[in-house]
């Protein structure tokens, strides 16, 4: 059901586009090409996006893996608190 969403969505946006450019006096296949122009830069913005995450979630996880001995034996800022407390 998502999926025809997503298609019903882009026929919206070309069809505004496609007919933005046709009557602004453009030929049709211009529009076309505009739409075109439209869903491709999407795309790419889903691909950077994507890739953004990816590396974000990939330096974390790095970053918890490698741990260093002494971060491990040491009592976290948490721990220490609520020792102090009891």
């Amino acid at each position: 059901m998502k999926i025809l969403l997503y298609i019903f969505i882009w026929l919206v946006i070309s069809g505004l586009v496609i007919g933005g450019a046709v009557l602004a006096g453009e030929e049709l296949m211009t529009g076309v090409n505009y739409a075109i122009g439209v869903f491709v830069a999407w795309l790419l913005f889903l691909l950077i996006r994507k890739g953004i995450l990816y590396y974000r979630a990939k330096q974390q996880v790095e970053g918890l893996v490698n741990v260093e001995e002494g971060e491990k034996n040491q009592p976290s800022h948490l721990t220490s608190r609520l020792r102090k407390r009891c």
